[in-house]
C-alpha cells in the first residue's frame, strides 16, 4: 500500500526474506499458510516475489500466487507516474502464469 515505487533495497530484502522463508519451509506448509490468508494479501506477497524462484521449486506456492487477484497498488501507480514524469511508458507489469 506504499503510495511511492517500491524498489530499491526494502523491495530486495522483502523478496530475499519471503524465498528464505518458503526455502526454510517448504511448499505445503508456506502454501496452506498462504490459503489462510485474505486474497489481498496473497496478491501482496506474490507482488514481492519473483516467480521465476518460486515457479521452479514450489508448484503449489506458485499456482496459488497465480490464483491471486491483480491489484494494482499504490505502488505501482508511483511506478508508474515516475515513468510518466521523465516522458516514459513504464514496461508492463508481468503477469504470473500457471
Amino acid at each position: 500500500m506504499m503510495p511511492f515505487a517500491n524498489a530499491g533495497e526494502d523491495a530486495e530484502a522483502i523478496a530475499e526474506n519471503l524465498q528464505g522463508i518458503l526455502e526454510a519451509v517448504g511448499d505445503d506448509v508456506f502454501s496452506k499458510a498462504l490459503l489462510k490468508e485474505e486474497p489481498e494479501t496473497r496478491s501482496a506477497v506474490r507482488d514481492c516475489m519473483f516467480e521465476s524462484h518460486v515457479k521452479k521449486r514450489f508448484p503449489i506456492t506458485h499456482k496459488i500466487l497465480c490464483e491471486a487477484p491483480h491489484i494494482k497498488w499504490p505502488s505501482r501507480v508511483a511506478y508508474e507516474r515516475s515513468w510518466t514524469e521523465m516522458g516514459q511508458v513504464a514496461p508492463d507489469e508481468e503477469i504470473w502464469k500457471p
